[in-house]
């Protein structure tokens, strides 16, 4: 359910010319440090090549806080019930 759930946000993110640069800062305000995956997930983002991420490591790491913030921005405001 969850990879349906993160195939259809990536079928609707469309970044185009158009809209306006994808900052850091708005995106990751909630989490402190981690400023190289910060950097990499806003280059993936920004990408016009699919890029694929794996976030790997112990609990308490930040790995679902940045799956949380991408959906707010990127989600369309919805409410996901599996995070």
């Amino acid at each position: 359910m969850i990879n349906q759930m993160l195939l259809d946000l990536l079928a609707s993110i469309t970044l185009t010319a158009s809209r306006r640069p994808i900052e850091r800062v708005q995106i990751f305000e909630k989490i402190f440090e981690y400023e190289g995956i910060k950097r990499t997930f806003v280059r993936s983002l920004a990408s016009k090549e699919p890029v694929h991420l794996l976030l790997v490591g112990p609990p308490g790491q930040a790995k679902t806080m940045f799956l949380k913030c991408v959906l707010e921005i990127f989600g369309g405001g919805e409410k996901h019930s599996l995070l």
